[in-house]
This record gives structure tokens, C-alpha cells and sequence, in this order.
């Protein structure tokens, strides 16, 4: 019997498939169905279904992929939820170059669909449980995979025309609003259709455009389609749609801080939206909020509070500030245009205006913020931001009696954060073992007096005050140091290698207390 691939897809709820592969236009079609890769056979059209672990190591694996994409009789791979993990990188680019359509299936109980012949294909059995499902994955990630399967960017405005979301690169965002500004002004006649609409309503009222490439066909059209109802009916609400905007903010937050965006034009537009002005350079400060047992906050609405209290109180300042929450974080970005990566002024005396007014209204938490380095380009705030948590994370083991902590005060450490973690845990054990067995098994505190130390500069008298031991003990154990380690302070070879090494274990190998 003679299946089709694209019915059997189109029978299986949206929130329920993941192309790992982009699809074909074509229909596929298969009359054979085999659970096994050595059982394809040749001269019948196959459709593999991978949904065992056994199954699932031998498809991931370099050779058997290459005889995989030789294979002309092979319609399409399904992977089913217990067989499913993640794809080595040369396999999945093998499978890529070749484009071979590959599917994975959440729920294992809807293998069923691809054994069964479907002539008119309906799409509205069980629609409550594919709509609660649609709703908890997100339209936006099934946007962006239907994106994937199809090979065409899908550009989401809101009613105003405005950019809410996009998929696919800077380039092809770029090429839809030329077309789209063109298209107001030439006669439509002698105009090429580039994109697709399709209309998103919700009580009447015109919602979402989504605009998608026209060379799609029919069966992809159904699908996307079936998207645009369901999102539709996410709609509904006020409350649904106020959520779903702030899914969009979260997702280019998202994109802007972790991700980094292809071109300043897309982040600029995309930050319009939501009413940001990012063409002008910013420093970027973040914000972690402890309790007094030291936990960093997970409470939203607190946060929101703090920000709100920041927000009212920013009258008091000169510059533009953008506060925004993000994952258990405060950002704030600070307009400065005249800015220069030489002068970290502006940035130290928000961060330090910030802490005070945290401090002050918020007693019974401690606010610690990191500041990133000022880049001439908004696009580099990613980097920023990194920075900034690297900056936090240093200075709390570094800088204990400080709250606000600039990437510049690492010094020679802030190019190890970017060495592999592997390489800096050898580098510790080979120059600390000796001292942490010491510590360990002996108590001893080595390596807390090569920390305060280092931390005092090597002033005798400052470390020892802060240990709470004579000067002289102190010498000697320094010396005790020396001789376990077979070194010389003097020597400033030794000296920069016994610090790195400090401070690499302090910063992240143990627990700040």
C-alpha cells in the first residue's frame, strides 16, 4: 500500500513534531515501513522509524549516516520520544548536506499515523488537547521549526505593521522589507510577489500578519494554515495576548543578550517595538539580588518591584536608563553616545546610585551588579553581558566588601574565562594539589592565606590583620608554602603562576562563604 509521508504529518498535532531536517516540496511517499536500519531493503520506497536506544546509537554514527544518505529507496526518518536524544554534529551535518528529511514524534502512541492511509485529512480530532498543547510549547517555537522544515523565513507583524518576531537570517528580514515597502507603492500588476500573507484574526479584529516565501506548496500552506487557526484562537483574550507580547519582549531580550543579532538594522527595528532605543551605544550593568543567606532571588514579582522602585526614582538622573528583567536578573542599559572604553565613569556611577537605592529600600536584600565593557556598537551587548556575569562572579570571591564589580578590575583574569574549563582545572592541579591535600587532610589553610594575600597585595601586615594571626606566623607559613610547592616568592615567574592559579580555584572551582 502506497502511505504518504506529508498526510500523516499533516494528521499529527503541530506541538507534537520537530523537523530536524528542513523538508522537501515534494510529497514523499513510502509503501514500506522498517524499525530497523538494517532492514531496508532495496527498490521499495522506505520509511525508517528509530524508537530504541540500540537503534537510536547506531543512526547517530558517522558511518552508518554516510550509508544512510546513499541510500535512494529512503523516503524519510522518524525518531520517536524514547529513542530521541541529541545529534552528534558531523552526523547532523551529513544528514543536512544530503537533505535527508528527518522527523522527530513527542508521543510515541502517534507512530500509529504513519501505518495508516489518509485520504482527507481532518484536523480537528482531540482539538482541546492539541490546542493546551500548542499553547505550553509556544507558537513562536513551533514558528520557528516549521520555519526550519520549510526553508523560508516567517516574519510576524503586529496590526500596526510593526516587527514582532522573525526567523531565518538578517539578509532575508532585509529583503522582506524592501519588498513590503515597495509593495505600498508599486502597481501591484508589475510587482513580483515575493512573500505570502497570512492573516491572524481574533474576535474579528485582524491581529498577526505572517508573511512567509511564496514558492511553498500546497501541503506546507495547510500546515502553516493550521498554525495561523490555532494562534488565532490563542488570541482570544486579552490576557493571552498580553502574555504572548511578553513572550515576544522575552524572546528578543533573549536574543539581544545571548544570542547576538546578524545586523544592527534588525535590532534597531526590533527594539522600536517595545519601545527601545538601542542606535545609540550603551554600557550594560546587571543586577543579582541575594537574600541574606546568600541565594540569589527567583521571585519575579520582587524583582519587578525593584524595578519599579528604580523606575520612579530615575527622574533624579540625567541619563537614559532601559531597566529590564531577564531570567533571574535586572538589566539596565545606559544611553551613553559620547561614551569612550576608556572611561567607565557613567557606567560606576549608576551602578553605584543603583546599589544605594536598592540597599536603602530593600534591607533585607543585597544587590550585587556587574558591569561589561562599553562597546561602540549596541550589537555587542551580548559580549557585555557576559562580561558582566563574569564580572559578578569574580568579584564576589575578589572584592568582598565591594557590591559593584567592572570586567576591567579582573585584570589578566578575564582572558582565562574564555580558556576551555578543562585546561583551567589541570592548571590548578598541577600547581595547588599539594596545598589542597595539605588542606584537606591536615586543615591547614593555604590556599584562604594565598588568597588574602594575593587580595591584600602581599602587604604583611594587612594579611595578617584580616587572618587574625601575627605577621610572623604568617611568614612562616608562607614559607611552609614555599617548601611543600618547591618555589620562590621572589622569583616573579613563580609568584604570577602560584596567582593565577589561586585565583582560577577561588573563581571557579569554590563556593564563595
Amino acid at each position: 500500500m502506497k502511505l504518504s509521508v506529508n498526510k500523516a504529518l499533516l494528521s499529527i498535532p503541530l506541538y507534537q513534531l520537530t523537523f530536524i531536517t528542513p523538508f522537501p516540496k515534494e510529497e514523499l511517499y513510502y509503501n514500506h515501513i522498517v524499525k530497523s536500519i538494517s532492514d531496508i531493503k532495496q527498490n521499495q520506497q522506505t520509511l525508517l522509524i528509530i524508537d530504541t536506544k540500540k537503534e537510536w546509537e547506531q543512526f547517530n554514527n558517522e558511518k552508518t549516516a554516510h550509508q544512510l544518505i546513499q541510500n535512494s529507496d529512503l523516503s524519510a526518518i522518524v525518531i520517536s520520544k524514547k529513542a530521541n536524544n541529541q545529534l552528534k554534529d558531523d552526523v547532523l551535518s551529513l544528514y543536512l548536506e544530503c537533505q535527508i528529511p528527518i522527523i522527530h514524534v513527542a508521543d510515541d502512541k502517534i507512530i500509529v499515523n504513519f501505518e495508516r492511509e489518509f485520504i482527507d485529512v481532518c484536523f480537528y480530532s482531540n482539538l482541546s488537547v492539541e490546542l493546551d498543547g500548542f499553547y505550553k510549547r509556544g507558537f513562536m517555537n513551533i514558528a520557528t521549526n516549521l520555519s526550519l522544515a520549510f526553508n523560508t523565513p516567517f516574519i510576524i507583524l503586529d496590526e500596526n505593521e510593526k516587527l514582532l518576531h522573525h526567523t531565518g537570517t538578517d539578509k532575508e528580514l532585509d529583503t522582506f522589507f524592501r519588498w513590503f515597502n515597495e509593495q505600498k507603492t508599486i502597481n501591484k500588476k508589475n510587482q513580483q510577489n515575493s512573500f505570502e500573507q497570512y492573516i491572524i484574526t481574533s474576535n474579528g479584529h485582524k491581529q498577526l500578519i505572517l508573511f512567509a516565501s511564496t514558492h511553498l506548496v500546497a501541503w506546507q500552506k495547510n500546515m502553516i494554515d493550521k498554525f495561523t487557526g490555532f494562534t488565532a484562537v490563542l488570541f482570544q483574550t486579552e490576557e493571552v495576548v498580553q502574555k504572548q507580547n511578553e513572550a515576544f519582549k522575552e524572546f528578543f531580550i533573549y536574543e539581544l543578550l545571548c544570542r547576538k543579532f546578524e545586523s544592527k538594522t534588525s535590532l534597531i527595528k526590533q527594539g522600536k517595538t517595545w519601545g527601545l532605543n538601542l542606535e545609540k551605544p550603551h554600557h550594560l550593568l546587571l543586577i543579582d539580588i541575594e537574600t541574606s543567606s546568600g541565594e540569589l532571588v527567583d521571585d519575579s514579582k520582587l524583582l519587578d518591584e525593584i524595578i519599579l522602585h528604580l523606575e520612579t526614582q530615575m527622574s533624579k538622573k540625567t541619563e537614559n536608563l532601559i531597566i529590564l528583567p531577564f531570567q533571574k536578573h535586572i538589566v539596565v542599559l545606559v544611553e551613553d553616545e559620547k561614551g569612550d572604553v576608556l572611561n567607565n565613569n557613567t557606567s560606576l556611577n549608576i551602578a553605584n546610585w543603583i546599589e544605594a537605592e536598592i540597599s536603602k529600600s530593600f534591607p533585607n536584600y543585597s544587590p550585587h551588579i556587574g558591569i561589561g565593557k562599553w562597546y561602540v556598537d549596541t550589537i555587542d551587548l551580548d559580549k557585555s553581558f557576559e562580561e558582566a556575569k563574569i564580572a559578578i562572579q569574580f568579584g564576589r570571591v575578589w572584592f568582598e566588601n565591594n557590591r559593584v564589580y567592572y570586567m576591567h578590575d579582573l585584570g589578566v583574569l578575564h582572558l582565562l574565562f574564555s580558556v576551555e574549563g578543562e585546561l583551567l582545572q589541570t592548571f590548578c592541579e598541577e600547581n595547588l594539589t599539594q596545598l589542597i591535600n595539605s588542606d584537606q587532610k591536615q586543615g591547614t589553610e593555604y590556599l584562604k592565606t594565598l588568597k588574602v594575600y594575593f587580595q591584600y597585595n602581599g602587604i604583611i601586615n594587612d594579611v595578617s590583620e584580616v587572618l587574625f594571626i601575627h605577621p610572623n606566623t604568617l611568614r612562616m607559613r608562607l614559607n611552609k608554602i614555599e617548601q611543600i610547592m618547591d618555589i620562590d616568592r621572589q622569583n616573579l615567574e613563580h609568584l604570577l603562576t602560584l596567582m593565577v592559579a589561586v585565583k582560577i580555584y577561588y573563581s571557579f572551582y569554590v563556593t564563595i562563604g
